[in-house]
């Protein structure tokens, strides 16, 4: 399936003959966009494969897609398209930065789980809450499958599947309990993977970069920022810290 959206538009600009507006994302079945561009304006398309939404999108987001294909758009609330916009000019920029960082699994995984929530939450329309008993259900089959899971591997798909509850209700609950969505916490569980590597690291010390896109972490100053948030200091400070307090060898011969 194929999503255009616009970044600067000219006159002449036209999706399957309509002029483009604020509130609209091109949405195409697979074969390719209709579009006329004028000269030095652009547009991002992406191009996503049927098999990962099916897999991956709740039914009535899928099946709204799909109408929206047909329709050649989807009609949007201003702000929520920008900010799909907005994520996907900051992929592309840091992928152009850091191209080694999608040799990584974790990244790529990370950044399917990003456009799977985005779309999941641009497309499924609100409806009534989810039961309480069921969203701590949830919550707690999830939590636990956490204790042993290897975080970078894990996405929100993963997490319903094992809670056997929706995303939606997923999001309800830890959203009441712990005050995150659950693409939050899995990012919170990864800043805290991060810090344990970057601490226990051999006399070898490894890269900042490596290390967070082991975690899945494409978007090193975000990474930076949030690691900071959380730890009071930044990822390189960390490892300024574990050099200062790593033994002397001397030391450890016993001299």
């Amino acid at each position: 399936m194929s999503f255009a959206i616009l970044l600067t538009a000219g006159l002449r600009t036209a999706y399957f003959g309509v002029h483009p507006d604020s509130s609209r994302l091109i949405v195409a079945a697979p074969g390719g966009v209709d579009v006329t561009l004028d000269a030095e304006y652009s547009h991002l398309i992406l191009l996503v494969r049927m098999e990962l939404l099916q897999r991956r999108l709740p039914a009535q987001c899928l099946a709204r897609l799909t109408r929206a294909a047909d329709r050649h758009g989807l009609s949007l609330a201003p702000n929520k398209l920008a900010g799909f916009r907005d994520w996907l000019t900051r992929i592309l920029e840091h992928a152009f930065a850091n191209p080694q960082a999608f040799e990584h699994a974790a990244v790529i995984a990370s950044l399917e789980e990003g456009l799977l929530h985005w779309l999941a939450w641009l497309c499924v329309p609100s409806d009534s809450r989810p039961h309480a008993a069921r969203r701590r259900w949830g919550l707690n089959r999830a939590l636990e499958y956490l204790r042993n899971a290897d975080v970078s591997r894990v996405s929100v798909a993963d997490l319903c599947r094992v809670a056997q509850v929706s995303e939606r209700t997923l999001r309800y609950a830890f959203r009441d309990e712990l005050d995150l969505s659950p693409l939050a916490f899995l990012r919170r569980l990864r800043l805290h993977a991060a810090r344990r590597e970057l601490m226990n690291a051999e006399s070898v010390l490894p890269r900042v970069t490596d290390v967070a896109n082991r975690q899945g972490f494409l978007e090193l100053g975000r990474f930076a920022a949030d690691y900071r948030r959380l730890f009071g200091e930044l990822p390189s400070e960390t490892l300024v810290h574990r050099r200062a307090v790593e033994p002397s060898p001397l030391l450890l011969d016993g001299v």
